[in-house]
């Protein structure tokens, strides 16, 4: 190659390379160029850290707040009986830089201190909760959709809501009654329902489907085996055999089907190999249960509306039970330097009538 053209080789490097180095330049600082924006490269680092905050958020809040707030942070939107108050509200998300400062730190406050007289408990570490500051900050940015000390991301509407999302993916995860669909689909006033495996839901359980949560009230028995059993053996040590089977049952041991004769306290008397199965022995703790797929309810429990369901939709355990009490600054010193709750007033005594 002669000299001219390494010369001008060299000369085109070295154009890529300030180009380049431009480019990079402008993408770190960032620039606007005809009406659009283009964000820097910190700037976008700072929107990944605010939406990750909301999702961590919505994990902390799917831990242990959903028994108050609802699994989608929207309380009595969800159900009649949860006693906090809504979260999930576009209220809570102001563009007003003032309004949403105002805004955190109520929610930081009471998410740290309580609020005394209600049933909202103290979170923070410094109080005897399990939250420390920063799980806090993660849950007022699910909240507000901007995390405190950084600047608010383009859209706080859509940080938030992915935090919800997460916080519904979480509870959704964690109630899975996994093997459990519908195997018909049901009217919002049916009763009984045909699932894909009835086993293992007790009565009085709750569960949930879509938006609704039915409440079981008869449901195919299952108890357990107390100790092992050899093929020949008919009677058959079952904990709580006399509450949960009658004479003329079928029960279900593995693969194997028994008829029941009679039962008594933790004693289960049967005909071995019913309905053409093989008798065979079976270990501790292996599962008795009445085979069948239909469960009899009890709609809109929970204070939710019944609903149809289509056919294959999923259940999960129900809802978990909000608290009773006690309420905050009942006892002891209120958090945080709250004045104590507002004692009901004592009904004044009736007058002596006058002899």
């Amino acid at each position: 190659m002669n000299t001219s053209k390494q010369v001008n080789a060299m000369i085109g490097l070295l154009f890529v390379f300030l180009v380049g180095t431009l480019l990079y330049w402008l993408w770190d600082v960032g620039f606007s160029i005809a009406g659009l924006e283009i964000s820097s490269r910190a700037e976008d680092a700072e929107e990944r850290q605010i939406l990750k905050n909301a999702e961590r958020g919505g994990e902390v809040f799917s831990l242990n707040c959903r028994n108050c707030h609802g699994m989608s942070g929207r309380a009595v939107q969800e159900s009649l009986m949860l006693p906090g108050l809504p979260l999930n509200v576009e209220a809570n998300r102001a563009d007003d830089p003032g309004r949403r400062m105002e805004l955190q730190n109520r929610f930081r406050d009471t998410i740290r201190c309580g609020r005394v007289g209600t049933l909202m408990p103290t979170w923070s570490e410094d109080h005897g909760g399990p939250l420390n500051d920063f799980l806090i900050e993660q849950l007022v940015t699910l909240i507000s959709g901007a995390t405190p000390g950084l600047d608010p991301p383009d859209d706080a509407n859509a940080v938030s809501q992915r935090g919800w999302e997460m916080a519904t993916e979480d509870a959704n995860y964690a109630d899975l009654l996994e093997g459990k669909q519908l195997a018909r689909a049901v009217g919002p006033e049916d009763t009984v329902q045909v699932l894909t495996d009835a086993q293992g839901l007790t009565v009085d359980s709750l569960v949930r489907i879509d938006g609704e949560v039915v409440k079981v009230v008869d449901a195919p028995p299952s108890s357990t085996l107390l100790e092992d059993v050899s093929a020949d053996q008919t009677e058959l040590p079952v904990d709580r055999a006399g509450d949960l089977f009658r004479s003329g049952d079928i029960v279900q041991v593995a693969s194997e089907r028994m008829r029941v004769v009679s039962a008594s306290d933790d004693t289960l008397r049967v005909e071995r190999a019913a309905e053409g199965t093989d008798a065979r022995g079976h270990r501790v703790n292996d599962t008795v249960f009445e085979p069948g797929d239909e469960i009899l309810v009890e709609r809109a429990a929970f204070g939710t509306l019944g609903q149809e369901h289509e056919e294959g939709a999923q259940l999960y355990a129900g809802p978990l039970e909000p608290p009773s009490g006690p309420l905050t600054g009942e006892a002891g010193i209120p958090p945080c330097g709250q004045r104590p709750p507002i004692a009901a007033p004592t009904p004044a005594a009736s007058p002596t009538p006058t002899p």
